[in-house]
């Protein structure tokens, strides 16, 4: 594309489909920028396997809504995605509740990579990133926490945990 006043913009739109998708959920105001997003919404917010713990004593305000949380800002964030109180990026349509994630996702847009491994020196844009990296490229060790099995490979064991019936048989999956 060639460069313009929402050129940006228009290229999420029109090549990566980033539209406005409103959730539709009973108490839930959030819009997510992409189908992408709006699937991970779903799963994160309204998915399966959000359990309450002893120490879960802040409860979701919504009649619609279980949640519960252990400390009064992680309910903070969560009443942000049901009132869709989120930060915007300036430059695409990205949009988040955790102002963290947010400078994560403007260090993207600038090239920062101010973390790097200490042991093949690549670089990565945020801690989150270099962490998945060294379990990914420099662990050998890719064991199941629920069953116990133990894979050859970090993309092995992530595709193993979609499926297995020992991490399942507590959801609403099976």
């Amino acid at each position: 594309m060639k460069p313009s006043k929402g050129c940006l913009l228009d290229h999420m739109k029109t090549v990566h489909h980033y539209s406005d998708i409103p959730c539709g959920k009973p108490d839930c105001s959030y819009i997510a920028y992409s189908s992408h997003n709006f699937k991970q919404h779903q799963a994160k917010f309204h998915g399966h396997g959000k359990k309450k713990t002893q120490y879960s004593i802040h409860h979701c305000p919504y009649s619609s809504c279980q949640a519960a949380f252990q400390k009064p800002s992680a309910l903070q964030l969560h009443l942000n995605v049901h009132e869709s109180r989120v930060f915007s990026c300036s430059y695409c349509q990205y949009r988040n509740v955790n102002i963290q994630s947010m400078k994560e996702h403007l260090s993207v847009h600038f090239n920062l990579k101010n973390f790097a491994c200490d042991i093949c020196h690549r670089t990565f844009s945020s801690n989150n990133k270099l962490y998945s990296h060294k379990y990914a490229v420099h662990n050998s060790d890719f064991s199941c926490v629920d069953c116990g099995d133990v894979l050859l490979t970090c993309w092995k064991l992530l595709k193993h945990r979609e499926t297995c019936k020992e991490r399942l048989k507590h959801s609403r999956i099976l």
